[in-house]
């Protein structure tokens, strides 16, 4: 485990620990968007101790943020910084894959695909999901926890445990990659 990872691995029963993070209470204090986006490589649904459900920022170079965002309202406001209507993204996937759930969301020009996994994080309500958003290619390392749970290593030695199996992990990725490569064509035509 990497010494400078301030998130260790723990036991996906238990909530986050609240020691050393950096962590936005109100959207308000949250910093702008532009001051971060290119550093994110995933946002994911996570329980922190007694703060309660947050979105977990998970950056390249700096410490992981936690902010109070919701993982559609997180998708929807890096969309837009993108300059892209999450809703037209849905019609792509829809079209192209004949799917309509966890669509990949498209950045940097077309560079970077976050795409959906399936988080340890238990829904509070029905509307509540676990499913987080991560750059498919800033991972390094699939890991076996246990049967269903994997725990991703990302280039930078931070980790994320998702409740999917490698081979869902890898077809998601792969998914995602196809949808850039349709999103990027569509772009050139333009």
């Amino acid at each position: 485990m990497n010494e400078n990872n301030h998130l260790q691995a723990h036991s996906w029963k238990e909530k986050e620990n609240t020691e050393s993070l950096c962590i936005y209470h109100s959207k308000q204090n949250v910093p702008h968007l532009e001051d971060w986006i290119d550093d994110v490589m995933g946002f994911v649904p996570v329980d922190v101790a007694n703060v309660g459900r947050m979105t977990r920022l998970i950056r390249r170079m700096e410490e992981d943020m936690y902010v109070p965002w919701s993982i559609p309202y997180a998708y929807r406001r890096v969309a837009a910084y993108y300059g892209l209507h999450w809703q037209s993204l849905r019609e792509i996937q829809r079209e192209v894959m004949q799917k309509s759930q966890y669509v990949p969301l498209v950045a940097r020009a077309g560079k970077s695909t976050f795409c959906a996994v399936k988080t340890i994080a238990r829904p509070l309500t029905r509307h509540e999901g676990a499913t987080g958003y991560i750059v498919g290619k800033e991972v390094k390392t699939i890991h076996n926890v246990e049967e269903k749970t994997k725990m991703l290593e990302f280039t930078n030695g931070k980790n994320l445990l998702v409740y999917m199996s490698r081979e869902q992990i890898q077809q998601r990725f792969m998914d995602g990659n196809l949808f850039a490569a349709v999103w990027r064509d569509r772009q050139f035509r333009e």
